[in-house]
């Protein structure tokens, strides 16, 4: 659902982690915003990482990769790092007047570079259990938390559970700004009995659900069951990413796996 700059208002956004950084947070940013077929027109960045670390898929034409070093958590020498990383970004990116800056944590470099280098705009915070750990365990993280939940339109969180940890680290935050977007299986659903259950008789059944990234340890999986007996394999998946699978690993072949296709939520509990 690409959408031009005409019809939508410029997005600035990024990580301060190296280019050739796995995890969720960079999946994100590059499914919404810095891949070449990202579904919102925006202006990101990354660090600029190690050569031979690059990304396995390519980047859109608007992710800069910013030779910004000094990156850390703690005291003066962090707050310096988010100063020059302000001025990096200031360097290689204009934000219009409507822009919107979204800020992928609550903690961190980025976000306080962000609000630094692009004052006076709004700003779209959000929130992730490490923000919160971080918060709760460092006073330098804990400033940057209140600062990004005293500037921000609004704070999305994906559980009211994450909102209200949220206001425990600071009681200040504004209720108004929190919004819900859940993502996962949805609390109403954990908190109901699970229909159908039984008793687990016959082969071991085990359902991975979720992104087949190299992090996630599927190859590990993989294996695993190849040298387990009795064990009934279900693999909730997007289909691209596990057509990619198939023809990578000879050993999923071996195991024969149920693939159950890319779940909506009420489906994904039900496999559960």
């Amino acid at each position: 659902m690409s959408q031009s700059a005409a019809t939508t208002p410029e997005v600035v956004t990024g990580l301060d982690l190296p280019a050739g950084s796995p995890g969720g947070s960079v999946e994100l940013l590059y499914d919404l915003y810095a891949g070449p077929s990202a579904a919102l027109f925006a202006q990101t960045f990354m660090l600029a990482g190690d050569p031979d670390e690059v990304l396995a898929r390519p980047a859109g034409p608007r992710l800069h990769t910013l030779p910004v070093t000094g990156k850390c958590l703690e005291g003066p020498p962090f707050w310096r790092y988010v100063d020059a990383l302000a001025a990096a970004l200031r360097s290689v990116i204009h934000a219009p007047s409507g822009a919107v800056i979204h800020l992928q944590h609550l903690a961190f470099g980025a976000a306080p570079a962000l609000l630094r280098a692009f004052p006076g705009h709004r700003y779209l915070a959000l929130i992730h259990g490490t923000d919160l750990l971080s918060a709760e365990g460092s006073p330098t993280q804990h400033a940057v938390l209140r600062e990004i939940a005293r500037s921000a339109t609004a704070l999305v969180v994906p559980t009211m559970a994450m909102a209200d940890r949220l206001i425990r680290i600071h009681p200040a935050t504004r209720p108004k700004a929190i919004i819900h977007v859940p993502w996962g299986v949805p609390d109403r659903l954990l908190a109901a009995p699970a229909p159908g259950r039984s008793p687990c008789q016959g082969a071991l059944r085990v359902l991975y659900a979720g992104r087949l990234t190299a992090e996630k340890g599927f190859g590990n999986l993989l294996r695993a069951s190849c040298t387990a007996s009795d064990v009934d394999l279900s693999v909730a998946a997007p289909p691209g990413e596990y057509a990619a699978a198939i023809s990578a690993r000879s050993v999923l072949r071996a195991v024969r796996p149920n693939y159950l296709g890319w779940l909506p939520r009420e489906k994904l509990w039900r496999a559960f």
